[in-house]
């Protein structure tokens, strides 16, 4: 993972002994899998059109979480990738590993700054998953 300016984010060791355990590694692989057919080209016009239909997410509900029956009826990419993406979860929850630890440290351009001028330090964190 990387920062928009291409930096890493801050990581610590015991973090990453996490990250690299076969089973969050498992869970990983089959979440990227998902999330590139879902969102890659394999799917994308499909994506685009159940994303806002009431048969696929219910009013009030998100993506994450849609509030139908069956995820996979219809849109059986959906439904994996929200499986994988649930996998993964409990995957780095039993690992005690927190998603929102990590952070990222970037000189990125203020607003009002000139192209070339100085830069404001900036952290984001990611919530967790």
């Amino acid at each position: 993972m990387f920062a928009p300016n291409g930096d890493s984010p801050t990581i610590k060791a015991d973090q990453l002994a996490v990250v690299t355990s076969p089973g969050v590694l498992l869970a990983l692989e089959g979440f990227v899998a998902s999330f590139e057919t879902v969102l890659g080209d394999a799917d994308w016009e499909m994506t685009r059109e159940c994303v806002s239909c009431d048969d696929f997410i219910r009013p009030g509900c998100t993506f994450l979480e849609p509030g139908v029956d069956d995820e996979s009826s219809s849109w059986w990419n959906r439904g994996a990738l929200l499986a994988s993406y649930r996998q993964l979860k409990a995957e780095l929850a039993a690992a005690k590993f927190s998603i929102g630890e990590l952070r990222f440290s970037c000189n990125c351009p203020t607003p009002d700054s000139p192209q070339g001028s100085s830069t404001a330090s900036a952290v984001s964190r990611i919530d967790e998953i």
